[in-house]
């Protein structure tokens, strides 16, 4: 019978952060007890994405080496830089997606593989590829030459922007409470193939995005109204996460602030009253009303224009792209 020290357990990228070095060193000497491990000094490179650390104390992470290697293996090299993401006019849809063994048989494309590299950098440091990864991981079982074409165009987009990421800072105000703000959104009845909604947000902290989702909703919203309710219902579930786990690290932090672009939607999440144009809701998605009700959180009204999240719900212009930074 094999025992638990017959075998070397191996973990790498451990980064640690302290105030202190003298804490630090206490750290690295208490696991030196217990572990064989070498310290790399000032963290530079984790788990594939680089930190870069401004002299205004700044930190921008990016993942420009990782997005080298997979422009090396899915693009030709005379391929040029995409403008966005994806092309705005065509969606996807599951009429794409070949029919026959001949049809499949002409994708010479490592399609999940592709797809597998573009998600890791989307759940990282690039929430303006998020969207359009999750819709191309959508067609992971059965690619057609039109989902081939758009995977590749992700990947010319990555190679114009490869070394851009997230940069957090401190604001110029600071006054010991860090902020929160959350940018929501939704596109009503956007999948063509089951005229679902599409839901996302983007939360910031410290002057960059933390947490972002982007999530095809399992019930048919009757209204833009209902979908930007169920998405408001949405990033309220994670801001109280987010909370509880601020509260717990100790570090204080203002009442966070959501913005939507929905005046209808506002109203309804600080309603309490019923009417029969949402009886038909179900009742998961009153939750913001009750975090409303209890100054949890507070909603406020964004111009389209300035509206984050939007990137989250649907393919973005160029213009969006130039304008917005995260």
């Amino acid at each position: 019978m094999l025992r638990w020290h017959d075998y070397m357990l191996g973990i790498d990228d451990l980064g640690l952060m302290v105030k202190d070095d003298k804490i630090r060193e206490a750290l690295e000497k208490c696991l030196t007890k217990h572990f064989t491990i070498s310290s790399k000094g000032l963290l530079k490179l984790y788990v594939g994405i680089v930190v870069e650390k401004g002299k205004d104390g700044s930190m921008l992470l990016h993942q420009q080496p990782y997005h080298e290697k997979g422009i090396k293996k899915f693009l030709f090299e005379n391929d040029k830089p995409y403008s966005v993401p994806g092309n705005p006019v065509k969606h996807l849809s599951r009429t794409d997606c070949p029919t026959t063994d001949e049809e499949k048989s002409q994708i010479d494309y490592p399609y999940m593989n592709a797809t597998g590299t573009q998600m890791y950098s989307a759940v990282c440091t690039r929430p303006d590829i998020y969207y359009q990864t999750v819709s191309l991981a959508k067609f992971n079982n059965n690619p057609g030459k039109a989902h081939v074409q758009a995977s590749k165009e992700l990947f010319r987009y990555l190679k114009g922007t490869k070394g851009e990421g997230i940069k957090y800072r401190k604001p110029k105000d600071f006054d010991g409470k860090v902020e929160i703000k959350a940018f929501v959104d939704s596109d009503w009845a956007g999948c063509v193939d089951t005229r679902r909604s599409t839901i996302g947000y983007i939360i910031h902290i410290a002057g960059g995005p933390v947490s972002w989702k982007s999530k095809m909703m399992k019930t048919i919203a009757q209204s833009s109204c209902e979908a930007e309710f169920m998405a408001l219902t949405e990033v309220c579930k994670e801001l109280m996460w987010l909370c509880n786990f601020l509260e717990e690290l100790g570090i204080p932090f203002d009442l966070p602030k959501m913005y939507c672009d929905s005046q209808s939607a506002i109203h309804w999440s600080e309603d309490p009253i019923e009417h029969a144009r949402n009886k038909h809701m179900e009742v998961k998605y009153y939750y913001v009303r009750d975090c409303v009700a209890s100054n949890k959180v507070r909603i406020f009204k964004i111009l389209t224009t300035y509206q984050l999240a939007d990137m989250m719900t649907k393919a973005i212009t160029s213009d969006f792209s130039r304008a917005q930074k995260f």
